[in-house]
Formats: C-alpha cells, sequence, structure tokens
C-alpha cells in the first residue's frame, strides 16, 4: 500500500497523517482512556485502534476503518485538547500541535474513499484466504469483480 500511496499525494498525506494520530492514541493509556470517555458520552461504540503494518495493505483499511467508525469521538477528543477541557490537558498530543487540530471533512472524505475503494480487497481476501482452497470456477469470477472495481 505504502509504495502505491506515493503515486497520490493527498492520499498519502491524509493517511500519514492519520497514522501518526492513531499511533499517539494507540502509544498512550491515557489517550486511550479519553477517547473511550468521549465515546462513551457521545455513545459510539469503541472500537480497538490498531496501528497498520506497512507491509499488510488489510492492516491499512482496518485502521482506516476503525478510525470512520471512531470519527466523531476522535474529533470531540482532539477539540478537547485544542481547547483545553479540564482532564484533557496532560496528553502526550498538546493543545497547538498539529495532531490536535481538525482532520478537516476533505481528509476524512479521502480517508472514506480510499477505505471504499480498499473494501472489495478485503472481501476478496476473505473468500479466498478461507479453509478451503480456491478453485478456478471461483477465481475467475473474484479477479472480474476486482478488475471491474478498479
Amino acid at each position: 500500500v505504502k509504495e502505491g500511496l506515493e503515486e497520490s499525494p493527498s492520499i498519502d498525506n491524509a493517511i500519514g497523517h492519520f497514522r501518526d494520530l492513531v499511533k499517539k492514541i494507540a502509544d498512550s493509556p491515557k489517550l486511550l482512556e479519553a477517547l473511550e470517555s468521549v465515546c462513551s458520552i457521545l455513545k459510539i461504540p469503541i472500537k480497538k485502534l490498531d496501528l497498520d503494518c506497512p507491509t499488510r495493505w488489510n492492516s491499512t483499511w482496518k485502521m482506516i476503518k476503525t478510525g470512520l467508525d471512531l470519527k466523531d469521538g476522535i474529533e470531540e477528543l482532539l477539540r478537547r485538547i485544542r481547547l483545553r477541557h479540564e482532564g484533557y490537558c496532560d496528553f502526550s498530543i498538546k493543545p497547538g500541535e498539529k495532531l490536535s487540530e481538525e482532520i478537516g471533512s476533505e481528509t476524512w472524505d479521502l480517508l472514506t474513499n480510499f477505505c471504499t475503494f480498499l473494501k472489495i480487497f478485503e472481501e476478496v481476501t476473505v473468500v479466498m484466504g478461507g479453509k478451503g482452497y480456491p478453485t478456478l470456477g471461483l477465481v475467475a469470477p473474484v479477479f472480474y469483480l476486482v478488475y471491474q472495481h478498479v
């Protein structure tokens, strides 16, 4: 995924910024707890934010998908950090830092579109990587679906 993203700097930058944010949150028990608290207040089901692995494209899809599911919680957490709400000041993400800035609808749209694009590859990976062995009768239609999607 990383090599392919170099062809599209806007998506690469959006994912890079989002990856940096996920890394900060995932590496900080205090930020994780604050995100869970915000999600609980907003009635958003909490999901584990996992950092992606550069050699596994589906981990990038999963990271973005989970982030999109937590979008409102992430934005609210960042808003509370930026505005220095009580209890939201002593984190590894500081007010005024780039990571605390609002992510913005353009970036969210890029992430959504990229996640939608990768969804079929996730589905194909599940079908083709199951317990059974894929036969030509299964591979050919799946390949055609992917070809039409791209």
